[in-house]
C-alpha cells in the first residue's frame, strides 16, 4: 500500500506545481519565457496522466491480491 500512497503525493505535488507554473505564466516577459513554461506545464501534465494510469492498475492490483488471499 505504500507504493499506492508515494504515487497520490507524488501526483498531489507535481499538481501544485501545475499550478504554480500556470500562475507564474502571465508574468513572463517575452514570448521564449512563456512557450517554456507552456512547454513544462504540458509534459508535467503529461506525467501526471501516466502516474494516474499507475495508480490505477497498482489499486486494482492490491484489490486482486486482496481477493485471492480470502
Amino acid at each position: 500500500m505504500n507504493i499506492i500512497k508515494d504515487l497520490k503525493e507524488k501526483i498531489t505535488f507535481l499538481e501544485e506545481g501545475v499550478k504554480k507554473l500556470k500562475e507564474s505564466e502571465q508574468y513572463m516577459m517575452c514570448d521564449e519565457q512563456a512557450y517554456l513554461v507552456r512547454s513544462e506545464i504540458f509534459m508535467t501534465n503529461d506525467l501526471i496522466d501516466k502516474l494516474n494510469e499507475r495508480l490505477e492498475f497498482e489499486e486494482e492490483y492490491f484489490k486482486a491480491l486482496k481477493g485471492e488471499g480470502q
